[in-house]
């Protein structure tokens, strides 16, 4: 728990201590003037640190009532309206649902509410305008005895009737827990002639309260009561038994000042300090109690804990900015260091590109030149045929007819190439209309060569034929043979002379490719 102001008021004065997970700085103060300008005094130090208060008075008022099952809103103003009807006269009161029950007769759920009360407010109101003048914002103002059952969970004392016995600053208190909850709790102011006595008068207490009990219907006579005595001093040894000798089925267990020490971890010294210091250290831990006080009183604390929270969450926005900031940073200056780096390098290359390039011979063009000439061989070679298929028909057809040789081959692509012919030789295209668009005009030689124009003629026909046969070839057609036998064909010559040149069988051959049978 954060660091508190701790206060237990009571007739005879205040008890003050600052919780730090532990109670340290424990003081007590008389209820008269100069205990309350101490008190002023002692708080004052302390400005700025919340303070829970519990109250240890005469004045006080326990009620439980059954109340139809009601929840949210309707709850509240249902307990809202008994608290007005139970308690005009005093500002300290609460209630709270404490159990569920089923109704007997109809079956319906019901719910058991206790109302509790300060009704002596005047005893503490000075101790509490004090905590307000002097800045310390009030968080709860409990009454001593709803704090009381956190003894009986740390002491692990489970009995189905517990009643516990302590002295307090303000008398003897004895509070009934019934199956570990609240039911009922007296205060009996002690005077300074009856400290020879305490175990007689505290014997003759319990059994009033026994009665009591009995007579409320809270217990019957059977039932068997443990009586706990939380000896903070070692001062009601012989309590034990006296209380066994009142018979009517009471338990008495006795726990020494050296067992509240070892099991509820507060010093001895704490304990030499006030008979208030043990509930002071139980309001220290964290304790589930009904808060008395109004709201106009706990609405200082309520603006000290949205302070708390904006500084938790500009702490919060601070250190997420700064991460922030960190990372950027980080970034930005790795950012540059790349830069630095990448800038080294490419300094380092181009250095590297001028010692090798140093002793190259001068280029004909330049850099610029030289790389448009390379991308537009590189769409050349995307969009034009090549002229590999023809080459590969060309020497499958060879091989059958061994006698041919290829002189040239003209390689076009288009229309103008089919129409035109080859060496001005007119080409007619053929049926359809069709239009190739890779052609390639084939120059052969029949070697060696007889003269006999029929055998020649013979062969080239085989030759266009192996053409013909290739998948990727469209179309053969021979432009030109060796011996012109066409009809409109101009003889000329002598018949008596006989011709001294040599004879030759050249003949020209025009292959159309198939579309995508040119080798993109």
């Amino acid at each position: 728990m954060a660091r508190r102001i701790l206060l237990c008021l009571s007739p005879s004065g205040a008890t003050v201590a600052q919780w730090k997970g532990n109670l340290v700085e424990v003081s007590a103060f008389g209820a008269d003037d100069d205990g309350l300008a101490a008190f002023g005094a002692w708080v004052a130090k302390s400005t700025g640190i919340p303070a829970l208060v519990v109250v240890d008075i005469p004045e006080e008022d326990y009620r439980f009532e059954t109340m139809p099952h009601t929840t949210g809103r309707d709850r509240q103003d249902l307990l809202a309206r008994k608290l007005k009807q139970f308690y005009r006269g005093t500002p300290f009161y609460a209630a709270s649902v404490v159990s569920q029950s089923t109704s007997k007769t109809g079956g319906r759920r019901e719910d058991v509410a206790m109302f509790c009360a300060l009704t002596g407010a005047e005893a503490i109101t000075p101790w509490l305008r004090i905590l307000r003048e002097r800045g310390l914002p009030l968080v709860a103002v409990h009454a001593l005895p709803t704090v009381t059952p956190a003894v009986a969970r740390l002491l692990k004392l489970d009995t189905r009737n517990l009643l516990l016995i302590s002295r307090q600053q303000a008398g003897l208190r004895q509070t009934f827990l019934k199956d570990g909850g609240f039911r009922l709790s007296r205060l009996t102011p002690l005077h300074a002639s009856e400290d020879r006595g305490l175990e007689t008068v505290f014997a003759s207490e319990v059994r009033n309260t026994r009665l009591y009990l009995d007579s409320q219907g809270i217990t019957t006579a059977d039932d068997v009561i443990t009586v706990a005595i939380l000896d903070q001093d070692d001062s009601l040894v012989l309590l034990p038994e006296r209380i066994l000798n009142l018979g009517g089925n009471l338990l008495c267990q006795h726990l020494p000042r050296s067992a509240l020490v070892k099991q509820l971890g507060i010093p001895a010294t704490v304990l030499d300090t006030s008979r208030d210091a043990l509930h002071l250290h139980l309001l220290g831990g964290k304790v589930s109690a009904p808060n008395l006080a109004m709201a106009d009183m706990v609405s200082d604390y309520r603006l000290y804990r949205l302070r708390h929270l904006l500084f938790v969450a500009s702490g919060v926005v601070a250190t997420a900015g700064g991460l922030w900031f960190g990372t950027q940073l980080y970034r930005a200056v790795d950012l540059d260091d790349q830069t630095v780096e990448a800038a080294t390098q490419a300094e380092r290359f181009h250095r590297l590109y001028e010692q090798l390039t140093r002793d190259f011979p001068a280029a004909p063009a330049g850099a610029v030149v030289m790389q448009k000439t390379g991308d537009f061989a590189q769409r050349l070679r995307a969009t034009a045929p090549s002229p590999e298929p023809l080459l590969l028909a060309l020497s499958q057809a060879l091989e059958k007819a061994p006698s041919i040789s290829v002189q040239t081959i003209n390689w076009s692509y288009g229309k103008s190439a089919y129409q035109s012919g080859a060496l001005g030789s007119p080409v007619t295209p053929g049926a359809g209309g069709d239009t190739p668009g890779a052609t390639g005009m084939v120059l052969g030689e029949i070697s060696p060569f007889d003269g006999n124009y029929r055998a020649a003629v013979d062969t080239i026909r085989l030759f266009t034929e192996q053409l013909r046969a290739s998948p990727a070839v469209a179309d053969v057609r021979v432009v030109k043979y060796p011996l012109d036998d066409s009809s409109q064909q101009v003889l000329s010559g002598s018949t008596s002379a006989r011709a001294e040149r040599k004879a030759s069988a050249v003949f020209e051959v025009l292959v159309r490719m198939r579309e995508g049978g040119g080798g993109r």
